[in-house]
């Protein structure tokens, strides 16, 4: 096994590790996903897409369209169809049609040196923005779960904060916080009766300081070594408390058997897709 440590990071490395060091390895070291599409995240990433046009153009059928080009559907999955899309994308569009803030700049990809490591933390902030004399990165993110408790998430969340602390180091010394902006991905959006009871937008405010953002910073630093470590060591051990986080790890059918099977189970269930945080897209949320 490889006992090099990439020279960058991102936040899906950073929190895959801390879910579980195994999960790391069989992901990011081995670079193995399961042969299954993956709809969620790239229903994420296409609504994503969308979005961006929308803000861009200001153009409702150009902003739907971009998506349907995009996006192909699941036969088993009910609610990521080009008609959950497209009914959302019209909520979002009647709801957000005048936006109170300014957008700055959208799509920006950053590697910024990480403090006292030789390693750099990348990324993609969604946009940055000017509200009320206030700069703020904005992060779009699909979820099947949007109520009050999703926002609980805003604050502290490891990926916010890189994304302010990035902001900062790229010319935008005064971003002070985010803008949460959650977009609900389920099937009753398409029936009159079930949308009446969702709430299919919401957003959220959430401010950091200069003292929140040298914790997230020596947070990272912390990471990296213990990452470092399990390169050195080759030795990544199971949480065994996260296999069952929503519903169940892509390993779990790996873990939970003989050593001696599992390179056979790799075999005939997974397929080989390294991970690239130049790459990486993190914009659903399960």
């Amino acid at each position: 096994m490889p006992n090099d440590m990439p020279k960058e990071v991102d936040y899906t490395m950073l929190s895959t590790f801390l879910r579980c060091r195994k999960r790391y390895y069989w992901r990011i070291v081995r670079g193995i996903v399961g042969r299954a599409p993956q709809t969620a995240p790239e229903f994420g990433r296409c609504i994503h897409k969308a979005l961006d046009n929308w803000f861009k153009f200001h153009n409702k059928e150009q902003a739907t369209l971009e998506f349907l080009t995009s996006f192909k559907e699941n036969p088993a999955d009910e609610k990521r169809t080009n008609a959950v899309a497209k009914k959302l994308l019209d909520l979002y569009f009647e709801k957000y049609d005048h936006e109170g803030f300014k957008v700055l700049q959208s799509e920006i990809p950053f590697t910024v040196p990480i403090p006292d490591t030789d390693k750099a933390l990348m990324g993609r902030i969604d946009k940055i923005i000017e509200w009320d004399g206030a700069v703020y990165v904005m992060d779009h993110k699909t979820t099947s779960r949007l109520g009050y408790e999703f926002f609980y998430k805003i604050k502290p969340n490891m990926q916010f904060d890189g994304y302010i602390w990035a902001a900062r180091q790229l010319g935008y010394p005064t971003c002070s916080g985010i803008l949460l902006d959650a977009l609900l991905v389920a099937k009753g959006l398409t029936i009159p009766s079930q949308l009446a009871r969702l709430q299919p937008l919401a957003r959220d405010l959430s401010v950091r300081t200069d003292d929140d953002l040298k914790r997230y910073i020596n947070n990272v630093k912390s990471i990296i070594e213990d990452v470092y470590i399990c390169y050195q060591t080759d030795d990544w051990y199971e949480n065994t408390e996260s296999c069952c986080d929503f519903i169940e790890c892509p390993y779990r059918k790996i873990c939970k058997e003989d050593p001696e099977i599992h390179e056979r189970i790799i075999e005939m269930d997974y397929q080989i897709e390294r991970w690239d945080p130049r790459k990486g897209v993190t914009n659903a949320v399960v």
